[in-house]
């Protein structure tokens, strides 16, 4: 079972973004490649990082898949059914490959916790009860982002950035999700995941399975084209995002060399916001693109709100959103020309440092 597809040497972020990119994309070599990598570098943290995967790319469109990771992240005994944690890694990188992919509840808890244009929802919630949160979550006929903002305010999960919230009732939010969607081992592999990731982008997925079946909808699986690429020293230029060092530079060389994507920027946001905002534009162009995703009547209208909210959240106007991602999409190629250049660049200089400490001298 262990892969022999072979990876240059890279450091846990950079194992880390090509892992969950591949895994998006369905590139199973990469992605296994990746993910041992990650494990060899950071041990255990490899099993919050996949289930924290399963949620935010997977989610409602396999909830089964997201109980099987949640699981064997948790439960020694049961990975070591399948084998060393090596195997059970390799086993479940592949399933989440082969699997179609949901990004919404990624767009649901972004807008939620972030969007600029959702203060007066959030200030709604805030003087709302636990149990009225909890109602106003499993209420089919409530808007669906009010649902959010009140599921993740009656949680009590803040997740990354400032603390928010002081208080929640997981128990009760989690008995009525039960309760509205009758899904029990779905939704214990929320519980145990949101306590594994502290994150709750995980009670999206429960939210959005819920409000789907209320329509009674089944997804329809679609077969994304994906976004051109570059090989980069061994490894595909969608690896290399605003999370990763090498991404960030490639990012600000193109706003120096490329005039019409940095006009565009600089027709709607000021010059100190230039670079997170071509950051997240690219975000967007490649490094959240996925081959099979399951799509259902909303789903259109929530990549809108998640765009909208991860692009104003950062200051950009909305008149200026569509037109700098659509910029960036131009600027694509370009951008994947100079990160394949400076991770040549960064190859070649590891390597000459490699050879002048085994050889006590500078390669000519």
């Amino acid at each position: 079972m262990p892969t022999s597809f072979q990876i240059p040497p890279i450091d846990a972020w950079t194992a880390s973004s090509l892992m969950q990119k591949a895994i998006r994309r369905g590139e199973v070599e990469y992605a296994e490649a990746a993910a041992l990598a990650f494990h060899r570098m950071r041990g255990n943290s490899i099993w919050r990082r996949l289930t924290l995967i399963s949620f935010e790319d997977i989610g409602p469109a396999d909830p089964s898949l997201c109980t099987l990771v949640t699981e064997l992240s948790i439960n020694i005994s049961a990975r070591r059914q399948i084998g060393s944690d090596q195997e059970t890694i390799i086993f479940l990188v592949r399933k989440m490959c082969a699997a179609a992919k949901n990004r919404e509840a990624d767009y649901l808890i972004c807008a939620a916790k972030q969007a600029p244009f959702n203060e007066p929802i959030r200030s709604l919630m805030a003087g709302r009860s636990l149990s009225e949160r909890i109602a106003i979550a499993i209420d089919p006929d409530a808007p669906l982002l009010n649902r959010a903002v009140a599921a993740w305010m009656a949680s009590g999960i803040n997740g990354g950035g400032p603390v928010v919230l002081s208080r929640g009732d997981m128990s009760g939010l989690m008995q009525n999700f039960t309760r509205a969607s009758n899904t029990h081992a779905f939704i214990n592999a929320v519980v145990y995941a949101c306590a594994k990731t502290s994150e709750p982008i995980v009670l999206m997925a429960p939210l959005l399975a819920l409000a789907s079946g209320e329509r009674s909808e089944v997804a329809s699986i679609i077969e994304e084209p994906l976004p051109p690429s570059l090989m980069c020293a061994g490894l595909p230029s969608w690896t290399f995002d605003k999370h990763t060092r090498l991404g960030k530079s490639a990012i600000r060389q193109l706003l120096v060399q490329d005039q019409p994507f940095r006009d565009c920027i600089a027709d709607f946001v000021p010059e100190y916001r230039s670079l997170e905002t071509a950051a997240m534009a690219a975000f967007y162009a490649d490094a959240i693109s996925v081959k099979r995703r399951a799509a259902w009547s909303l789903s259109s209208e929530l990549y809108a709100l998640g765009l909208r909210t991860d692009m104003t959240k950062i200051g950009v106007p909305e008149n200026g959103v569509e037109p700098i991602v659509s910029a960036m999409n131009c600027a694509l190629e370009h951008l994947n020309d100079i990160r394949q250049r400076l991770r040549i660049t960064a190859t070649c200089r590891f390597t000459w440092h490699a050879e002048e400490l085994e050889t006590g001298q500078c390669p000519s």
